[in-house]
């Protein structure tokens, strides 16, 4: 059993701490770096293709799509996506937001390692 000091708590300034805490807890998850490569895990086949991509080497279609696919099944969001494939040089971006939304409409999955070993042989 706990006794009583005869003193108050006092409260303001209990609330002032926890609004500080919470402003700072806010200013470091906005502090995250924007382009994280492995949100879940982002395979290395689909690594190399991304790298390929910024750099600006022309992508097959399947290399592309399996890209895209691993992306969207690991979460990232479509501004991300998109940055990657701005040099390539059939790039645009309403219609590369079309594609990339109706893949999320349709469930797309991504492709097995199996099948993304064979997609890193296609040639340009």
């Amino acid at each position: 059993m706990q006794t009583w000091n005869g003193k108050y708590a006092n409260l303001t300034k209990l609330l002032k701490i926890s609004k500080i805490k919470g402003v700072l807890e806010e200013t470091v998850k906005s502090e995250k770096p924007s382009f994280v490569i492995s949100k879940k895990q982002v395979r290395k086949e689909v690594q190399g293709l991304i790298k390929r991509a910024e750099e600006g080497v022309h992508s097959t279609r399947n290399q592309l799509l399996a890209i895209v696919t691993e992306l969207i099944n690991n979460g990232f969001p479509n501004e991300q996506t998109i940055n990657i494939f701005r040099k390539q040089e059939d790039f645009s971006e309403n219609y590369t937001i079309y594609q990339i939304n109706w893949l999320r409409k349709n469930h797309y999955k991504p492709f097995t390692t199996e099948r993304l070993r064979e997609i890193l042989k296609e040639v340009d």
